[in-house]
């Protein structure tokens, strides 16, 4: 079983932005030294309610004391050009002597598709153009391609990625429909944070009857199934629930309150629910020994190798859940 951690989400408008980025060398570390096996970041642009630092420069600082963990960057593809994207992440994976993945991410929130000038309505088209564009670059040597949005005429690009063939690509997926995509296009399916255990398991099945049997075409780092969730760990189940709560309500409110994630969802589900039904099967609030169960029951019913902790709580909180796994919680699965 691997663990990876998310190294920044969002951060307090009332600290100064050098402080918050601090925050998250002090993450990196900690993670470095307690046994994490990746760190990763999100992205998302225009931001109002949080500070939100941009993943490729951010976690190029960060590569420098990141030890053996691989790095894994999220892109919102449809808004980004594909050749740039390349190069950068081939510049990464040079710089982490083969430790980069990518997360390739569709993409929910109008204002960001508005503020950039993409209509919503081709972000399916750019993205699945765009991917096979990265692909390309990473492993030929010369490329040719005319599509809708993208163009290359017998162009190179150098230095190729470390790894070989080429990075492995993982892709986000919340519904039925991003699922299907991601069987069929993606490497590795990042199972969301938003997602109830319950309504994971049936987009397990439907991933594996469209999963293609056999396709390798990508460097294997050993993760194939990974699960991302919320967690706040302390000593105790309740002190993580009373803990918690007033960092993750504000998250969701804020957040995912005006981004409308919860309309790219097979459920209705209401991301304004009263927090008590908002948590349930969702996140992973938890001492020590439930979190060792509920990791354990993922495994059983999800099929996974990776537990992804999106943590909450201010930084001490982080590092305090940051230890309990690594000395209670680890070792039982390694």
């Amino acid at each position: 079983m691997k663990f990876t951690l998310t190294l920044f989400g969002t951060h307090p408008l009332s600290k100064p932005s050098p402080e918050n980025f601090g925050a998250i060398e002090t993450l990196a570390k900690a993670a470095r030294d307690n046994g994490f096996d990746m760190v990763w970041a999100g992205q998302h642009y225009l931001v109002t309610h949080f500070q939100k630092f941009q993943p490729i420069p951010a976690l190029s600082r960060v590569s420098a004391y990141t030890g053996n963990m691989y790095l894994n960057i999220t892109d919102l593809i449809p808004l980004n050009h594909p050749v740039r994207l390349a190069e950068e992440l081939a510049s990464m994976d040079a710089m982490t002597g083969g430790r980069m993945v990518l997360t390739a991410a569709l993409g929910y929130a109008d204002h960001e598709f508005a503020s950039f000038g993409v209509p919503k309505s081709e972000r399916l088209a750019r993205f699945l153009e765009a991917v096979e564009v990265i692909k390309r670059l990473w492993t030929e040597d010369t490329v040719t391609f005319k599509g809708r949005f993208f163009t290359l005429d017998g162009v190179t690009m150098n230095p190729k990625p470390v790894q070989k063939p080429r990075p492995p690509i993982w892709m986000t997926a919340d519904n039925s429909k991003g699922v299907i995509r991601t069987a069929r296009h993606g490497d590795v399916w990042l199972m969301s944070s938003h997602n109830r255990i319950a309504e994971l398991k049936e987009l397990v099945a439907l991933y594996e009857e469209h999963r293609g049997a056999g396709r390798q075409d990508f460097h294997d780092i050993g993760i194939s199934r990974p699960l991302m969730r919320v967690t706040f760990i302390a000593p105790t189940l309740k002190e993580a629930i009373d803990e918690a709560r007033p960092h993750i309500e504000k998250f969701w409110r804020d957040y995912y309150g005006t981004m409308n994630q919860a309309s790219e969802m097979n459920s209705t589900d209401d991301f304004s629910q009263p927090f008590e039904k908002l948590w349930q099967d969702r996140f992973l609030l938890a001492d020590p020994s439930r979190c060792v169960e509920e990791i354990a029951r993922y495994r059983e019913e999800l099929g996974i190798d990776c537990l992804h902790f999106n943590l909450s709580g201010a930084l001490e909180q982080q590092l305090r859940s940051i230890k309990l796994l690594s000395t209670k919680v680890f070792p039982r699965f390694r």
